[in-house]
């Protein structure tokens, strides 16, 4: 029954609301990378009011907008590749990380190489075709789960004749053991009863 109620309420609740996850992501992965052109060379970047055509001084830009930003808090820094940039700071693990923003969101780590933090922003805008495609596979197995919890909680339980008969054969069990007991209560009260009798007569004797 425990099994049962998990699994009704995976059907009601998880499985739903995983499988509209899933496919919010899948629109958001396809409309970003529909919309994103391939670039062979930096393209140019736009931080803090200023557009960048050069790689270095984008990267250079990059770099000081961390160093004047060390709050948590998410704050638009500029614009790449038609994606918003959000800078934030980890004050735990101390580092920067930019959040790219279209219709998905994108989350990268900053280090403090001019050239390497563009490069990271890249890779992860190059990556969305294969977060699509992992979103899809996902959501076949999912799917595949929802429709077998489905059948699952409608299958009667295997061994339910069994379960029965052991209950019957327990509530046997349970009277026969409280007849047992109530048995020993009454001789131990006879027992009682004759030793409180052999002692009077004796003090009587007396």
């Amino acid at each position: 029954m425990s099994e049962r109620y998990d699994l009704e309420d995976k059907i009601i609740k998880y499985y739903p609301m995983k499988i509209a996850s899933i496919k919010e992501r899948i629109t958001n992965y396809q409309a970003d990378l529909d919309t994103t052109e391939i670039v062979e060379k930096f393209s140019g970047m736009k931080v803090q009011g200023m557009y960048y055509e050069e790689k270095d001084l984008a990267g250079n830009a990059l770099l000081l907008a961390c160093k004047n930003h060390k709050t948590t808090t998410s704050q638009p820094i500029g614009e790449y590749r038609g994606f918003e940039m959000n800078l934030s700071y980890d004050s735990f693990y101390n580092y920067h990380k930019i959040t790219l923003k279209k219709n998905g969101q994108y989350l990268v780590d900053l280090g403090d190489d001019v050239y390497g933090n563009i490069t990271r922003l890249d890779n992860q805008i190059n990556s969305i075709s294969k977060k699509l495609e992992t979103e899809k596979a996902l959501l076949v197995d999912v799917e595949h789960q929802f429709e077998n919890a489905k059948e699952e909680v409608n299958r009667p339980f295997e061994k339910e004749q069994e379960l029965e008969e052991k209950s019957s054969r327990l509530s046997e069990l349970n009277k026969e053991l409280d007849i047992g007991n109530k048995d020993n209560h009454i001789e131990a009260a006879l027992d009682t009863d004759t030793d409180e009798i052999e002692t009077r007569k004796n003090e009587l004797s007396r």
